[in-house]
C-alpha cells in the first residue's frame, strides 16, 4: 500500500518517467535487435530483386512486437517500474490505494503513445497523468513498511498476452501493404544479356558522368508481348535530395529506355541509389507500363 498523503514532486516525477523509458528501450531492444541486424544485412545490398515496400517483416517481426509489449507492462508487477523502484514510486489503485492490478497498469501505460500530451499534464498534476485518469489509478510514494498483496503471475501475464495482441494490431496495416504487393512474374532463363549489355551502354553514354547502371532484361513475362526490365543505378551524387533533380533524373533514364524499348512494350522497377560511407538513400520507380 502507498504512503497517504504525500505529494509526488513534478520534477523527480518526470525523471521518472525519463528514466523508465531509458530502461524500457533498452530492454525492447534485446528483442528488436535481432530484426534490426538481418534488415540492416541485406540493407546495403544492391540486387535486381523485386521487393516489397515495407522495411519491417517476417517473423522476427512478431519478436520484436513482445518487446514492444513489455514496455506496456513495465507496471505490472505490484504497480512498480524499475524507475519507480529507484524512486520509491508506486501506482496505486486511486480509490483504494492498494497497488494498482496489471490490468489498470496495462490501461494507463498505452497512454505513453500520446507522451507529449502525458507531459504536460504531468507538469500539472504530477500524481495522475491522463493515463490514471482513464484507469483510476495514480502515482504514489511507496514504503515497507506497509505490507503490500502479493504478486498474481496469472494475472501478469494476462496482462502480458493482451498487451502483446494490441501490438499485433499495430502491424495489420503493415502487413496488408505487404500481402498487397505483387511481383511480376518472369522467366529468369529468359534474361536478355545482349539487350541488358545495350541498355547499360545507352545509360553510360547519356548519364554516365551521373550513375553507374546495372540492368536486365527479361523476355518472358506472365505478360505475352510484355518484358520485365529491372534498372539499378549507383550515383555519383546525391541527385534524390531535391525533387527537381530527382524527377530530372529519372526523366533521362526514362529517355534511355526509350531508346531500344517503347513504354508499352515493358513492364519494371527502376532504383535509384546514393550510398555514402555507412548511410544509403534510395528512391525505386515503377517504370514501362502498368500491370496487375
Amino acid at each position: 500500500m502507498a504512503v497517504p498523503n504525500q505529494n509526488i514532486n513534478a520534477g523527480t516525477r518526470l525523471f521518472s518517467m525519463f528514466l523508465d523509458h531509458f530502461f524500457m528501450c533498452i530492454i525492447g531492444m534485446v528483442f528488436w535487435f535481432p530484426m534490426i541486424i538481418k534488415e540492416s544485412a541485406g540493407a546495403f545490398e544492391l540486387t535486381h530483386e523485386q521487393m516489397a515496400p515495407v522495411f519491417v517483416s517476417g517473423p522476427l517481426l512478431y519478436v520484436a512486437l513482445f518487446g514492444l509489449s513489455l514496455y506496456i507492462c513495465k507496471d505490472c508487477i505490484n504497480g512498480r517500474s524499475l524507475a519507480k523502484r529507484i524512486f520509491r514510486h508506486q501506482v496505486v489503485n486511486n480509490a483504494t490505494g492498494l497497488a494498482a492490478s496489471p490490468l489498470r497498469c496495462l490501461v494507463r501505460n498505452f497512454f505513453c503513445f500520446i507522451w507529449p500530451v502525458e507531459f504536460i499534464v504531468t507538469l500539472a498534476s504530477p500524481a495522475r497523468r491522463l493515463g490514471d485518469r482513464v484507469a483510476g489509478t495514480r502515482v504514489a510514494s511507496y514504503s515497507n513498511g506497509i505490507e503490500q498483496p502479493g504478486i498474481k503471475p496469472f494475472r501478469v501475464l494476462a496482462a502480458v498476452l493482451i498487451s502483446y495482441s494490441l501490438c499485433l494490431l499495430f502491424i495489420i496495416p503493415i502487413q496488408s501493404i505487404q500481402s498487397s504487393f505483387k511481383p511480376v512474374k518472369y522467366e529468369e532463363a529468359s534474361c536478355n544479356m545482349r539487350d541488358s549489355k545495350a541498355l547499360e551502354q545507352i545509360f553510360s553514354d547519356s548519364l554516365g558522368s551521373m550513375l553507374t547502371a546495372s540492368i536486365r532484361v527479361y523476355d518472358k513475362t506472365a505478360y505475352p508481348g510484355i518484358k520485365y526490365i529491372s534498372v539499378v543505378c549507383k550515383l555519383k551524387e546525391n541527385y534524390l535530395e531535391e525533387d527537381r533533380s530527382a524527377e530530372a533524373l529519372t526523366d533521362a533514364a526514362n529517355n534511355c529506355l526509350h531508346i531500344l524499348f517503347p513504354d508499352s512494350t515493358f513492364t519494371g522497377r527502376a532504383k535509384f541509389v546514393y550510398r555514402r560511407g555507412g548511410s544509403m538513400k534510395a528512391v525505386i520507380m515503377d517504370i514501362g507500363i502498368p500491370v496487375k
